[in-house]
């Protein structure tokens, strides 16, 4: 099948039917399954459903075993006095039972100043505004999170009590399982509290169990007749504690629904449909095989890429669809340009590194981010859910990566990539 016939049959015929396909797929994951941690049972549920969704559509399928240590958190209790407060353990954290005072650090200076050793670390302010990145993360570490763990790990508190920035708030901030001090998330209020009470002894206890675990990504193919391929993938796992719609049920559902379009299709490339798993807390612990490296183990000559396609926060019902390229040559800029032209309401970004997408670009392969804008604080939190996402806009999104297949069908890879040095 040519490109021109490809583009055109599959655009017209297919894409508009997937948005109900697309709600089917959604529900599945998000309002059955649920949060879908890796290493939990729920994440290993998803992986099987994936699977046979890939092997119903016909599909070469291939589940990727990885190790992982499954995390659990029983219970965690925080009391100044007779005063209970907000508290929420954070991922991976080891449990704790421990009376203390309170050791406050707002700054990098101050927590080099304070007397951590045997007392709990309050931290807030600066030191407290967003996401510390595992120690051990492959893509980066910034300066001053290094330094926020080597002072911690070198000052040896009893344990660590992150402040939240969003009042009424614990979403986990310290999500790093070759972190070992105990660490747990209050809101805005019981900072205060804890930052009135002096030396009063504070007493936290963390139950949490961790024992070792596993997870799977998915891999299947549509073989095709040329020697190149185009990855299409998306993420299934989620943070502890949220449903994942938009992070990224959305996405996979998406993902799902285009391989069950596309398979009794003939085109040139062999389509790769991969499942990611793990993109949540990759590079949280160098004890265990990422995802990522049980990929490449089977990946290693990227050169036959035409492109990688990753769907990751897609189809908000209050959002416009986003459109972002790396590594891509100028021709396959115009290429997208001309394909947006035709969808006034997905808007080209910025290109963004924090997603599956990354495995491609960093080892030059074109790739293509298609995400969204809308509502904040949807994206780890318990408040994403179903109704946020619109199959509609996903259907939207899958369009623009027909639209793309069928235009990319009789490229060659160098045709796609860019003669830049990478400097990621």
């Amino acid at each position: 099948m040519s490109s021109e016939s490809f583009d055109t049959q599959i655009a017209t015929q297919v894409a508009p039917q997937l948005a109900p396909v697309i709600g089917r797929h959604l529900h599945k994951l998000v309002g059955e399954i649920g949060p879908r941690p890796v290493g939990s049972v729920a994440n290993n549920a998803a992986s099987d459903y994936i699977e046979s969704v890939f092997k119903s559509a016909g599909l070469e399928t291939q589940k990727q075993r990885f190790e992982w240590p499954t995390w659990a958190h029983v219970a965690s209790e925080l009391r100044l006095g007779e005063r209970r407060l907000n508290v929420e353990a954070n991922p991976f954290s080891p449990s704790c039972d421990v009376t203390a005072p309170i050791a406050a650090a707002s700054t990098l200076a101050e927590l080099r100043a304070a007397q951590l050793n045997g007392r709990i670390a309050l931290l807030y302010g600066e030191l407290a505004k967003e996401t510390i990145w595992p120690k051990h993360n492959p893509i980066m570490l910034p300066e001053n999170h290094r330094l926020l763990i080597e002072l911690l790990e070198t000052g040896q508190p009893a344990a660590v009590l992150m402040v939240h920035p969003r009042l009424g708030q614990t979403l986990s901030q310290i999500e790093d399982a070759d972190f070992t001090i105990p660490s747990a998330m209050i809101d805005p209020e019981a900072g205060v509290a804890l930052l009135n009470a002096g030396d009063e002894p504070v007493s936290l206890r963390l139950e949490t169990h961790t024992s070792p675990g596993y997870g799977y990504q998915v891999i299947a193919h549509k073989r095709g007749s040329s020697p190149s391929k185009i990855v299409l993938c998306a993420h299934f796992d989620t943070k502890f504690n949220t449903p994942g719609a938009v992070d990224n049920g959305g996405g996979i559902a998406t993902l799902l629904a285009l391989a069950e379009a596309l398979a009794g299709q003939t085109f040139a490339p062999t389509l790769e449909f991969v499942a990611w798993n793990n993109e949540e807390y990759y590079g949280s612990t160098s004890q265990y095989a990422l995802s990522d490296t049980e990929y490449m183990a089977q990946n290693e000559d990227m050169s036959g890429i035409i492109a990688a396609i990753n769907l990751d926060g897609a189809g908000q019902t209050l959002g416009t669809n986003t459109l972002a390229q790396m590594r891509q040559s100028e021709a396959f800029t115009v290429l997208v340009d001309e394909v947006l032209a035709a969808y006034p309401g997905v808007a080209r970004v910025e290109p963004w590194y924090a997603s599956n997408h990354y495995t491609y670009f960093k080892r030059e392969v074109p790739s293509v981010a298609i995400s969204s804008e809308g509502v904040d604080n949807l994206g780890h939190y318990m408040t994403d859910v179903e109704v946020w996402v619109s199959p509609v806009r996903l259907a939207e999104a899958a369009q623009v990566v027909i639209d793309l297949l069928g235009r990319l069908a009789d490229k060659a890879p160098a045709w796609t990539r860019s003669t830049a040095s990478s400097t990621e």
